[in-house]
C-alpha cells in the first residue's frame, strides 16, 4: 500500500473523512460491473492513458481522446451538454502557448467508442456512461 488509505479527503467542501476511500456498494448497485467483470479480463497493472482531473478522464475513457479538457468543469454537479448556462471547463488552446488554456462550455462533439460501434454488431450493442447528475 502507498499509504492513500491515512490521507483524509475532502468531498465538495464536506469535512475530512478518514475512511472515505473505503466504502460498501451492494452488488446490485454495480451489476455491470460485475457483469463485464464475469466476461472479460481485468486490466489490474495498467496505467491510464489519460492522467488528469475526472471529466477529461471520463470523456477519454469513451473518445479515446480528453478533447481538449484541462481540468474539471466550474459546476462540480453537472457536466457535458446537461450543464447550466454560464458553466465552463478549462481546455488547451492549440493558438497559444501549450502552457496556457482557454476556456469553453463543456460539451464538445467528439466521435466515441460508440460512435464507432455502430451499426451494431449482431445481438445489438449498448453503452453506458457513468457521470455525475445529468
Amino acid at each position: 500500500m502507498d499509504g492513500f488509505d491515512t490521507t483524509p479527503t475532502n468531498c465538495f467542501g464536506l469535512p475530512p473523512d478518514p475512511l472515505y476511500p473505503y466504502g460498501y456498494v451492494p452488488r446490485a448497485q454495480t451489476r455491470t460491473y460485475w457483469d463485464v467483470a464475469s466476461r472479460f479480463i481485468i486490466a489490474d497493472p495498467m496505467f491510464a492513458s489519460q492522467t488528469g482531473p475526472s471529466y477529461p478522464s471520463r470523456v477519454f475513457l469513451v473518445a479515446g481522446t480528453s478533447h481538449k479538457e484541462a481540468d474539471d468543469p466550474t459546476d462540480p454537479l453537472i457536466w457535458g451538454c446537461h450543464a447550466p448556462a454560464g458553466t465552463i471547463v478549462p481546455v488547451h488552446d492549440d493558438a497559444r502557448p501549450s502552457n496556457i488554456i482557454g476556456s469553453e462550455f463543456p460539451c464538445f462533439d467528439t466521435t466515441t467508442l460508440g460512435d464507432a460501434s455502430r451499426p451494431p454488431v449482431s445481438g445489438g450493442c449498448t453503452t453506458r456512461f457513468s457521470s455525475t447528475t445529468v
